[in-house]
């Protein structure tokens, strides 16, 4: 399907160049937008390696831990299902820790790691409340450091990257908060 769709673009460029009498600027564009691609993925990676190896360090040091046990007291009343199940905690805990720090890419395999563990634990063969509840934390990411929106926002050559901070994190907030109640509230009808 993605191939038929990136087929369908090149050839509608073409056609609009032809019609528009600027074809021969495709190939230019083209290389342009490759050149952009490029610079944006070197730009992207670089913030993603300060905040993976500050991950790394803090996972080395014992301060995941830590952290995991600090937001599993937060977190366990969410999770009543696992909340005594360390392994299913620390990787929701991590999850939700990168995802707080924006950082989505880094927080996917805690993210897998605990949906197979509730999976297990719950002998479950569709989605419990558990994992209904984590999906939900993961959609609404409360947000408190918009990392790739700041990275992206740089790489466009945005004069001040932080200034959209405070309305992302008023956002992810609400929605959090929109998003636990509601959770909760269809648990209750679930039951």
């Amino acid at each position: 399907m993605t191939k038929n769709i990136w087929t369908n673009l090149v050839v509608l460029s073409a056609l609009f160049g032809l019609c528009w009498g600027t074809l021969g600027e495709l190939p230019t564009a083209a290389m342009d937008g490759a050149a952009q691609a490029v610079e944006l993925t070197v730009t992207m990676a670089g913030a993603y390696m300060l905040w993976m190896g500050l991950l790394e360090i803090g996972h080395q040091s014992g301060l995941n831990d830590k952290m995991a046990r600090g937001l599993g007291k937060i977190l366990g009343p969410l999770f009543p299902g696992v909340r005594r199940d360390k392994e299913a905690m620390g990787a929701i805990c991590m999850n939700i820790a990168a995802n707080t720090l924006g950082m989505g890419s880094a927080a996917t395999p805690f993210g897998l790691k605990a949906m197979e563990r509730m999976k297990k634990i719950q002998n479950a063969k569709s989605a419990t409340y558990d994992m209904i509840m984590f999906l939900v934390l993961n959609t609404s990411s409360l947000l408190l450091i918009p990392t790739s929106i700041i990275a992206l926002r740089t790489a466009c050559g945005s004069t001040d990257p932080f200034s959209v901070t405070l309305p992302i994190i008023l956002d992810s907030c609400i929605m959090t908060v929109v998003g636990i109640a509601t959770a909760i509230l269809m648990g209750r009808r679930m039951r």
